[in-house]
Parts: structure tokens; sequence; C-alpha cells
């Protein structure tokens, strides 16, 4: 049986334990994970579960909206509810109300902070048998490097995209609403480019005009979008690794003896973008550092 939002939230106070109100279901694992790593409880749920709401960002809004009088007549509520929405393509069309309770994300979604220099090396360790000593620093630079580099044309994918959100009179061949592999697939890409190539110059120009710059890509490029791109690169990289032992790469063990079928550096099996993505969202190898933000605004609920 659902319950409605006032209920959760005074049910929240009477249980001592804060209720975290999300989007959907693909964020709930995410949540749970971020705040078990920072040692306190909160019972985090989707927004379509609580009754008269569906699902997404704007179902949370208005379920903040609906309590605000709640929270105004009883401070201490305030510690025992947050709904958190992503910033998407509401932050530039002004869309994103100033609520008690009400925490916006930094970036466009919660899937842009699973894109970190840091989780690299986890990342290689898992799909190799190499220890972290092999995987320097410089390693972790070049690869975030280039996948940053290899980002050009998804950037204006997520201008076009940007643009076609905030502008009801532009019509784009790229909307928010395409799934990943319509955008960042192999043929997505060559497709979508030679409509979007001639358009650089406007959106340069549309860019400009919000102050948005090439290294500000998790900010406009949606996030599962940005995930599925670095998943993809990282499994693409991996089975380049053995042919670079030694080279571009520290030399492992096997292959300094000669045994180079036997090369350390060799990716363990045959990886999948979802894999990985699932794995980037465990509580292991989430980023804390890159989510110290958020992590304090949830230490500011009850514990």
């Amino acid at each position: 049986m659902k319950h409605d939002i006032e209920e959760i939230v005074i049910e929240a106070l009477m249980c001592g334990e804060p209720s975290v109100i999300v989007e959907g279901l693909d964020d709930i694992k995410f949540y749970d994970n971020v705040i078990n790593k920072i040692g306190y409880h909160a019972n985090v749920q989707a927004i379509e579960t609580i009754e008269g709401y569906g699902e997404g960002c704007g179902a949370v809004i208005q379920a903040i909206k609906d309590i605000q009088q709640l929270l105004e007549r009883d401070k201490r509520l305030e510690l025992y509810i947050l709904g958190i929405i992503d910033r998407d393509a509401r932050y530039y069309r002004s869309e994103i109300p100033n609520l008690k309770s009400l925490f916006v994300l930094k970036y466009y979604s919660y899937e842009s902070h699973l894109v970190t220099k840091s989780t690299i090396r986890k990342q290689i360790a898992l799909m190799t048998k190499v220890n972290n000593d092999m995987i320097t620093e410089d390693t972790i630079e070049k690869l975030f490097s280039d996948f940053q580099e290899g980002l050009h044309q998804l950037y204006y994918f997520s201008l076009e995209a940007l643009k076609t959100s905030c502008d009801a009179n532009y019509v784009g061949c790229v909307t928010y609403s395409m799934k990943a592999g319509n955008v960042c697939g192999y043929n997505a890409i060559d497709y979508l480019w030679q409509q979007i190539e001639a358009k650089v110059t406007e959106l340069d120009r549309f860019a400009n005009d919000f102050g948005i710059g090439k290294t500000d890509f998790k900010y406009i490029i949606k996030g599962k979008w940005l995930l599925f791109a670095w998943c993809d690169f990282i499994i693409r990289k991996s089975k380049q690794f053995h042919s670079c032992c030694g080279d571009t790469i520290p030399e492992c063990q096997m292959c300094k003896s000669g045994k180079n079928d036997k090369c350390l550096w060799k990716i363990e099996g045959n990886f999948q973008v979802n894999q990985i993505k699932n794995y980037l969202c465990s509580y292991d190898v989430i980023d804390l550092n890159e989510l110290d933000y958020l992590c304090q605004r949830l230490r500011l609920l009850a514990s």
C-alpha cells in the first residue's frame, strides 16, 4: 500500500530514520550506497512509490512543494525529508524552485559523478591481472585525457539537445529523450555528426550565451550518455593494454620473462557496457570525493 507524502514525513520523524526521495528506480541503489558509505541510515524511496506521484524530477519537485507548509509548522521535519533531483536541462531553463528539503545535483545527473579519474585504477584491476602499483598516475591521466578529447562530437550532440530543450522554436536532431545507444553507438555517432557538424558555429554561440565550454561536459551531457561513452571507452582501451605493455604502460613480469601470452595486462573476459556501469555504481567503487558536496548535505539529516 502506498503512503502519501505527509505520511512519509511523519513516519520518518516517528521512526527516527530520514526519507530521501529520488526520481526513480535507477537512483535507489546509487543513493543507498552513498548513504551507507558515509555511515548514515536513511530510507531511499522512489517518488513513484508514493501515493499521487509519477516518476521523475517534476514529481519530486511537486512532492516537496506539497509539504512546504508542513515543514514550516514543524522545523524538526526538515531533518527527516530530502528530495534529490538531477540538475539536467531544467537548470538552463531556470525551472528549479528554491524549496526547503530539495537538493539539486551539481552535474547533469547522478551518473555524471561516476566518470572520474579515481575509478580508473579499480576498473583496470577488475578487467586485468595487474596490481595497483603498475597502474601509474601517468597511465590514469593519459586515459582520462584521451577520453575527454574523444567527447568532441558528444559535446555538440548535447548542445543540440540542450538548445532543443531550451528553445521552443528550435527543432533539433538530437534530444535528451534519446537513448544512449542511439547517440553514442558507433553508427549513431557518424550519422548524427553528419547533421550536427554544419551547426557547430551556431551551437558555439548558444554555448557562449550560457557560459558553457568543453570542460563543462558533465553539466550538459546527459548522464546516461556520458556513462555509456565512458564504459565503452574503458572497454576499448583495455583491449589495447596487452600491445602497450612495456611501451606506453609499465611492462609486466610475465612479458619481462618472455611469456607474452600470459601478459598481466590482457583483458580478463568479454566485458559489456552494462556490466561496467553496474560496477561503477557499487559500494566499493563510488568516489566520495566527487560526491563530497552531496555527502555534506546528507549529513545534515537526522542520524
